[in-house]
């Protein structure tokens, strides 16, 4: 491998699952030191598959990673240090403010840990508790002031929109409140539910798209007038504090992903790890692997439009060039004659010195977009 990898620890362990969430996870908290245990072998293992790989990232999902003791994040990060040639530029670890406080933050920070991401989603309780989050909106903002305290110098906030009777008013509320922290890194969603959350089964009102639309711009012009910008549709950023993990994945750089509901892409093959964690516990690493599937030519070309229109850099011709054949060049620039011209006009795309890239308005209705194309 040339290029380093990036390496995804998943944490399957929550106190109670959100109503929205359609992330795997289990409350068989019991079980936390058997997984840890098999967790580190399987890192170990795959160290060692690999030929103990360069690694920059390593980044702690979940679940809810703050949920491990200090001990238990030492037993992982020793073995990734042990099994892979660990330059890591960014640490991150997932955290619910309502599991952890100042002398945990200061055990991590010790650990080697150098980025938080917080789970704060609403500064407004009313909204936390429709979402069936644990904490408070003080208590998350609380949280993150004691990240800074601890010694981290990278924070970034989740922050959703479009919930259940949420207004413009309520938006701004949030991002205000948010703001006042002095994140690096923000990152807002969507609310988006799959048909088996519970949040889906309520009988609940949600603003329109034309609404959704709205709080979207208003969350890109607020961020980026506070130096924080659009990287990413969803992700933004103060210069030098983007995601380099989550860079890899809209870049098709090589991520190795461990744990129960893992993804990886790696050497050109994406695969899972089966999402039970009985199974994990008592299986070998083959035996979970699931949804394996080699990377073909055409889904490489494909994949590359979806993801750099995710991104500010955009669409390039060069680096679409070197993955499509000739037959799919071709086919994409009759599209782009068709439509480019119009996404101009309407606001939903620029030209760049290397070929085009989404505006706010566009970011927002980016699937629409890709579809053309794809």
């Amino acid at each position: 491998m040339n290029k380093p990898i990036g390496l995804y620890l998943h944490v399957p362990f929550c106190i109670k699952k959100c109503l929205y969430c359609d992330f795997y996870s289990v409350s068989e908290l019991e079980k936390r030191a058997d997984y840890v245990k098999a967790l580190a072998r399987l890192i170990k293992e795959s160290g060692k598959r690999l030929g103990r790989p360069l690694c920059d990232t390593v980044y702690f999902g979940g679940g809810t990673p703050s949920l491990l003791s200090t001990d238990e994040l030492y037993t992982l990060l020793d073995a990734v240090d042990s099994s892979f040639d660990l330059k890591a530029q960014q640490i991150t670890l997932e955290a619910n403010p309502k599991t952890t406080d100042l002398q945990r933050l200061k055990e991590m920070r010790a650990l080697g840990i150098n980025r938080i991401s917080l789970g704060i989603q609403s500064a407004c309780d009313g909204e936390l508790k429709t979402l069936g989050r644990l904490h408070n909106a003080e208590e998350a903002l609380s949280c993150a002031r004691d990240v800074y305290e601890a010694g981290f110098e990278r924070l970034s906030v989740d922050l959703m929109y479009a919930l259940p009777d949420q207004d413009m008013a309520s938006v701004k509320q949030s991002l205000e409140r948010i703001l006042s922290l002095d994140p690096g890194h923000v990152s807002t969603y969507c609310l988006t539910l799959s048909d088996s959350s519970p949040l889906a089964k309520k009988a609940l009102s949600y603003p329109d798209d034309c609404i959704q639309q709205q709080m979207y711009l208003y969350i890109c012009e607020r961020l980026e007038k506070a130096g924080i910008n659009r990287y990413e549709i969803s992700n933004f950023a103060k210069d030098g504090e983007e995601s380099l993990h989550n860079l890899k994945y809209w870049s098709r750089d090589d991520v190795l992903g461990l744990g129960p509901g893992a993804y990886s892409l790696l050497q050109g093959r994406r695969f899972a790890f089966e999402s039970n964690l009985n199974k994990f516990l008592n299986s070998t690493s083959e035996d979970m692997i699931c949804d394996l599937e080699l990377i073909t030519k055409e889904d490489a070309a494909n994949e590359y439009i979806m993801l750099s229109l995710r991104t500010v850099k955009g669409f390039q011709e060069k680096e679409f060039e070197a993955l499509a054949s000739r037959d799919r060049l071709r086919e994409l620039h009759r599209v782009l004659d068709k439509k480019l011209g119009l996404w101009i006009n309407e606001g939903l795309a620029v030209k760049t010195p290397c070929g085009f890239t989404l505006t706010n308005k566009g970011a927002f209705v980016s699937n629409y977009i890709i579809s053309d194309l794809i």
